[in-house]
C-alpha cells in the first residue's frame, strides 16, 4: 500500500489558492477602474439614447409654444423664461442655451 503524498497536496492547494486570490484581486481592480473611469464611447451612447428617449417623450406630450405677452419688466422676464424653458425642453441637451444668456441678449437688443 502506497503512502499518500500530503506534502504535494499541500503545495498544490497553496498554489491554486494564490492563483485564485490573484484572479480575484485582478477582478476587483478592473471593477474599481471601470467604475471610476468608464468607457467614454459607452457613456456618450447612453447619454444620446437618453436624450432621444426624452425628446420622444416630449413630442408625445404635445407641448405648445407659450405666448409672449408682457406689460412691464417683470412680465417680460417671466414671458422670456416660459419661452426659453419651452425651447430648451424641446432641444437636445448639447444645443441648449442658459436662460441668463438669452435674457441678457434680449435686454440688449430691445433696449430694455
Amino acid at each position: 500500500m502506497a503512502k499518500f503524498n500530503w506534502d504535494k497536496l499541500l503545495h498544490t492547494s497553496w498554489f491554486y489558492t494564490k492563483v485564485l486570490f490573484a484572479v480575484m484581486a485582478l477582478m476587483v481592480a478592473s471593477y474599481i477602474y471601470g467604475t471610476y473611469k468608464p468607457n467614454e464611447s459607452a457613456v456618450a451612447r447612453v447619454n444620446e439614447e437618453l436624450d432621444t428617449y426624452y425628446m420622444n417623450e416630449i413630442k408625445a406630450m404635445g407641448l405648445q409654444e407659450p405666448e409672449f405677452i408682457y406689460n412691464n419688466d417683470i412680465q417680460f422676464v417671466r414671458a422670456m423664461h416660459k419661452c426659453i424653458n419651452y425651447i430648451n425642453f424641446t432641444l437636445p441637451k448639447n444645443k441648449r442655451v442658459p436662460y441668463e444668456m438669452i435674457i441678457g441678449q434680449a435686454a440688449l437688443e430691445s433696449a430694455w
